[in-house]
């Protein structure tokens, strides 16, 4: 079962699908026309959206995920990656504590399951982070 949310300022959508297929994630009729960019994983079904997208961002639950995997391997040789997670832990936690924001139209678009669809998301020079804890 794969959860998708998307959305912007006054509409978020949320669907489920039996799978993680390319087909299944067609059959919802957005992503198709979407040229955002997509806060995902690196699962293999997003992948030909790509190429017709504003960009792409890694959902932030998923590299802390993987960086927390790479200091459990070794402690000390991958120290830097605990370092890497606690600085993105403490600006995660200072972009949900920090008000509304400023700047460029920014659109929160991570959930549970990835695959979220932002008109949004962070580009550089942007003053706020995709909300994702």
């Amino acid at each position: 079962m794969g959860a998708y949310t998307g959305g912007g300022a006054d509409l978020v959508w949320y669907g489920a699908a039996g799978n993680r297929t390319k087909a299944s994630i067609t059959a919802f009729g957005i992503l198709d026309d979407f040229r955002g960019v997509l806060v995902r994983d690196d699962f293999g079904g997003y992948l030909s959206y790509d190429a017709e997208l504003a960009g792409v961002q890694q959902c932030l639950a998923h590299v802390l995920r993987y960086l927390d995997d790479a200091h459990a391997i070794d402690t000390d040789a991958q120290a830097w990656a605990r370092q890497v997670a606690d600085a993105l832990r403490v600006a995660i936690h200072e972009v949900n504590t920090s008000g509304p924001p400023t700047g460029p139209p920014w659109t929160p678009s991570c959930s549970v399951g990835c695959g979220a669809a932002s008109t949004g998301g962070w580009r550089p020079g942007s003053p706020r982070a995709d909300r994702c804890e």
